[in-house]
């Protein structure tokens, strides 16, 4: 018995073959006997002429395989061991979390809805804030200057134009933090399986990505890219706003006649239940309110 003939049964692997591993080979070979002489028959015999005649090349009959000792086989199981705490100790980082091959399979993609108001919410707020402004243009645009021209008292004419700003106004001022929907920017190794994604998001840093997606005057998506540090729960507009963030940086970097950042969110509870990851945001936001919480705590102790 040999050594390629110990890899050829499965009992080494490849990684096996290496000059550090020939007194194994010695070792496990010596008890190893000759194979006795194989008797061929005829036909076999017939074959071998018929095949050395036509390719000119000796054919060689097959030989009997030899079981290796008990002592071979331990030596051989000894080596497996070896090469594999060989292996592991010089590739530490492999026990450690890092991303997927780029062959593998991820259950969850780059960016994610973690949160979503529901297309029936969404479309009745875009239709209101659409006939808000249909109002206004018909109010303040038509019949304002009509009542003017007709010479019609000024209250008259202050009155009709009232009735085209005062739902202008309230539509926009309390449907204005309303969130649609919330994206997560999922990093590659939180992609793989459920229980990676749940580990990140009971743990997820403060540089984690949000879009946050609001809506326009003319129902126009609105998408703000924060961090998740930037959120901290907040209480205004009588409960019209639960999450605000500070705009004072993104208004500077903004040209005066673009629109001002979004600072005041309403997200409302309940409504992450309407997507299969809904789950996340609800992860997300304990960390948010056990931060903010923290906090509180700390300013408390200060000023103690």
């Amino acid at each position: 018995m040999n050594f390629q003939l110990i890899r050829h049964v499965g009992l080494l692997p490849r990684g096996c073959c290496g000059k550090g591993n020939a007194w194994i080979l010695g070792t496990a070979t010596r008890r190893s006997t000759a194979s006795p002489p194989t008797l061929l028959s005829t036909a076999t015999t017939t074959r071998m002429a018929t095949r050395t005649f036509f390719t000119g090349r000796a054919f060689r009959p097959p030989q009997r395989l030899q079981i290796p000792s008990r002592n071979g086989v331990l030596l051989v199981n000894q080596c497996l061991r070896r090469e594999a705490s060989t292996s592991v100790a010089s590739s530490p980082s492999r026990l450690k979390s890092s991303p997927p091959p780029p062959g593998s399979k991820l259950v969850y993609p780059d960016r994610m809805v973690i949160y979503h108001a529901g297309a029936g919410k969404t479309g009745f707020l875009a239709a209101m804030k659409l006939s808000t402004v249909f109002l206004f243009v018909f109010f303040d645009m038509l019949l304002t200057p009509s009542y003017l021209a007709a010479g019609e008292p000024l209250h008259k004419a202050a009155a009709v134009a009232v009735c085209g700003v005062i739902p202008l106004l309230y539509v926009a001022y309390s449907t204005s933090p309303f969130v649609t929907t919330i994206h997560l920017s999922v990093p590659s190794f939180a992609r793989g399986s459920a229980e990676m994604l749940q580990r990140f998001a009971k743990n997820a840093p403060g540089n984690t990505r949000l879009d946050v997606t609001t809506m326009s005057l003319i129902g126009k998506p609105r998408v703000s890219s924060m961090t998740l540090a930037d959120l901290r729960p907040m209480k205004k507009r009588l409960g019209m706003v639960n999450y605000e963030r500070d705009t004072s940086f993104a208004n500077a970097n903004r040209k005066w006649w673009r629109f001002r950042a979004v600072g005041n969110f309403n997200i409302q509870k309940g409504n992450d239940k309407k997507v299969k990851t809904g789950w996340v945001w609800r992860e997300l936001e304990n960390g948010i309110f056990a931060k903010a919480a923290a906090g509180a705590g700390a300013k408390e102790n200060d000023k103690n």
